[in-house]
């Protein structure tokens, strides 16, 4: 019997609990789900080629294009479809995260606070690097 075919579970947004595959679909749907990490795996066992006989090739060249969403929160923000099925359950997800800002303010903008400031650490490092590498 052959393999059911295989889709790729996409990342969640920090702050939900709701599942769908990189090509937009239920994962319960499907007898077979896998990791990003476990597709990539598999991609390199096969090869492209070979795994396209057991993996939607929809999520895996979505993944692909869209792999700075997994290091960059907009970038997973911009890919949820404000027309698509699950519009209305996002929409309630960021007024839930207003919600909350708004009741914690002070503790948010401490995080943020934190976060810029450890950024800027990091951009200072970098740019005394390069400096000191001559290269500026």
């Amino acid at each position: 019997m052959a393999e059911p075919l295989s889709h790729i579970l996409r990342e969640r947004l920090p702050w939900s609990t709701f599942d769908r595959t990189e090509c937009g679909k239920d994962p319960s749907e499907f007898a077979s789900v896998l990791t990003l990490e476990e597709a990539i795996t598999k991609v390199k066992g096969l090869g492209v080629q070979r795994a396209a006989f057991v993996m939607c090739m929809n999520c895996w060249h979505t993944a692909e294009r869209h792999a700075g969403s997994r290091s960059d929160p907009l970038q997973a923000l911009e890919r949820v479809s404000p027309y698509g099925p699950y519009a209305d359950r996002c929409r309630a997800e960021i007024r839930a995260v207003a919600l909350l800002i708004e009741a914690h303010r002070e503790e948010f903008e401490g995080a943020v606070e934190g976060i810029l400031g450890t950024s800027n650490l990091a951009e200072k490092r970098t740019a005394r690097r390069v400096r000191s590498a001559g290269l500026r």
